[in-house]
């Protein structure tokens, strides 16, 4: 605590991530990366009053979802660079990322290099769960409404193999056939390259 009674980051314990610099002054880690000694100079600054001690860990909570937005981007970009190369493998098709979507709403995160490609592909990375959620079926119904194309939501869960889900609408034109029956299919990746060749052929 500074002379004139106020709370600083000196006075973070170290369980909450404060650390000793080499320098001497404390400085504050989160997710074992180093926030910098711009963080460094200010620990000896004063930040908070020693009243209201409990806001101190809101503050440390806040600057730690600063990095959030930029570990969730570079995870979905690395998700969608790894689905890209594996549609290329069974389609013989290049995907490149769509850049938009960082920029405005309801645009695919994939564009395909033969624009008869008939899906609009929106990839999903999460954690945990199970199935496609609705909200992504519904997230991917909205891209492929500005194209015309097909909605396709590609996801994965921590440890499985990716999942896609598609109209059954798609699999029926994928036969020739009419399908007008409401809900999605859930196919592996490779039944997706099929059902695409499928629709292509009988577009041509």
């Amino acid at each position: 605590m500074s002379a004139c009674g106020l709370t600083t980051l000196a006075d973070i314990p170290a369980s909450h991530g404060a650390r000793e610099t080499k320098n001497g002054q404390r400085g504050y880690r989160f997710r074992g990366k180093s926030l910098g000694w711009g963080i460094s100079r200010i620990a000896q600054r004063p930040l908070l009053p020693a009243k209201l001690r409990k806001r101190r860990l809101d503050f440390l909570a806040d600057m730690e979802c600063l990095a959030m937005p930029i570990n969730s981007r570079a995870k979905g970009a690395a998700e969608e660079r790894k689905i890209a190369r594996a549609l290329e493998t069974l389609t013989g098709i290049s995907f490149c990322r769509q850049l938009e979507q960082s920029r405005t709403a309801d645009h695919s995160d994939l564009i395909p290099s033969d624009p008869c490609w008939p899906f609009e592909i929106e990839i999903k990375n999460y954690a945990k769960g199970i199935g496609c959620r609705a909200e992504w079926q519904r997230q991917a119904e909205r891209a492929a409404a500005k194209t015309g194309r097909i909605p396709c939501v590609i996801f994965r869960y921590k440890y499985q193999d990716p999942r896609v889900s598609v109209p059954l609408s798609a699999i029926g034109k994928a036969l020739g056939q009419e399908w007008t029956e409401p809900g999605w299919a859930e196919i592996t990746l490779e039944a997706l390259a099929y059902l695409a060749g499928e629709i292509m052929a009988g577009d041509a």
